[in-house]
């Protein structure tokens, strides 16, 4: 009967143990989201694109930015070994664009973020404050200053539209004419909760599709989707009760070490994907998190990052056909790509 109480008490321990673990964390077993839900058998790791081996075309330094377009395709920014790539579905490298360090025309001082649009490719560089233009080839075409320091930026048409870093203005999307290389609109009201997150140089994140503009606000946690005149169409969240209660009892420093911040906002079909990431400092690990949602606002489902294999997500994309390429750091820095086309129906 002793052994028997023993067990019981064990396992009552244990079960407290995992429950405050997943309050660490932040993310807890959420039926109704369906966190825990298995998806991986709707998830296809297609390819992984990195080496160890420092003279192989796809060995990183530090991948800092990735896209995909339409033809899935893969671009990478490398902002240590100072270069964008292409590679196609099956890992092969098209091309290599070098980003020659210095502060002249077609030179990079840190180059942080990019964007393609199938014609030309726009370069932010965060300490010069300057994006660069160059066509399909690499060949430089123009350059222009901005007021900001630039975060995440795209391309549609002629107008660039950024996020910014470290900027206590009171907008957060800045819009930019790059034929006559000055800012037109200023949108997305900042408070001062945003500001002061800005201050730790983290960055909010956009994505355009459809003649619109979705953006992931850090603090507070909300997509917006406005139309590309800066009009505010539509606002939501999916409420996490343990992160905002942990913003009410610590307010901002401690919140900090406990924070869910954006990767990206991915957009796919009527799908809008939110890449969270949280830290826990008890434990000194990072996380990622997927969160799916319709159009409507409804959230559909949390997953993650642990079904795709991948620890902590720093940077990703999606197209419209349904292929999802994160970076991951472990054993080394890579691309890996996903289909998951299945999971967004």
């Amino acid at each position: 009967m002793r052994f028997r109480n023993s067990a019981v008490s064990i396992m009552i321990a244990s079960i407290a143990f995992l429950c405050l673990i997943g309050s660490n964390y932040g993310f807890q077993e959420d039926q109704r989201s369906g966190f825990n839900l298995d998806v991986k058998s709707k998830i296809k790791n297609i390819i992984n694109i990195g080496s160890d081996i420092l003279e192989n075309d796809d060995f990183f330094g530090s991948i800092n930015d990735v896209h995909l377009d339409d033809n899935n395709n893969i671009y990478l920014m490398d902002a240590k070994e100072r270069f964008i790539a292409e590679y196609d579905l099956k890992g092969k490298l098209i091309c290599k664009i070098t980003l020659p360090k210095g502060e002249g025309p077609g030179e990079y001082s840190r180059p942080n973020s990019f964007c393609f649009d199938g014609r030309r490719f726009v370069i932010a560089d965060f300490s010069l404050m300057r994006v660069t233009l160059l066509d399909r080839n690499g060949k430089y075409l123009d350059s222009f200053h901005l007021d900001e320091q630039p975060g995440k930026i795209e391309l549609h048409e002629n107008r660039l539209y950024l996020t910014s870093s470290f900027d206590y203005s009171e907008k957060r999307v800045h819009v930019y004419d790059v034929i006559t290389k000055k800012k037109i609109l200023s949108f997305v009201s900042a408070n001062s909760m945003t500001n002061e997150v800005a201050n730790f140089g983290e960055i909010d994140h956009i994505k355009i599709l459809n003649d619109r503009l979705y953006f992931s606000s850090f603090f507070p946690y909300e997509i917006s989707i406005y139309s590309l005149n800066g009009n505010l169409e539509k606002k939501f969240t999916h409420d996490n009760p343990e992160y905002n209660k942990k913003m009410e009892r610590d307010k901002m420093t401690k919140a900090l070490r406990f924070v869910i911040g954006s990767s990206a906002i991915l957009v796919s079909g009527n799908k809008i994907i939110n890449v969270l990431k949280g830290r826990n400092i008890e434990k000194k690990s990072i996380y990622s998190v997927f969160d799916i949602f319709k159009e409507s606002g409804e959230h559909v489902m949390s997953i993650s990052s642990s079904e795709f294999g991948v620890k902590s997500i720093r940077f990703a994309d999606i197209n419209k056909n349904g292929y999802l390429a994160v970076d991951c750091l472990e054993p080394y820095p890579q691309i890996r790509v996903f289909f998951i086309k299945d999971l967004l129906n």
